[in-house]
């Protein structure tokens, strides 16, 4: 299993147009840099984006 999304990943998962998968990349990771963590650009750690969205 991936460690993170891409905005594939999100666009399938949420069936949500690429602009909106990219929105909520940054908006996530503006979040955990918040929080004090590294991102990375385009990418979404998994288990942050599940918790947010309730995924599992």
């Amino acid at each position: 299993m991936k460690d993170f999304y891409r905005k594939e990943d999100l666009m399938k998962i949420l069936d949500i147009s690429e602009n909106t998968a990219y929105k909520i990349i940054r908006e996530l990771n503006a979040e955990l840099k918040e929080q004090g963590y590294k991102t990375i650009c385009g990418r979404l750690h998994r288990k942050y984006f599940d918790k947010r969205y309730r995924i599992n």
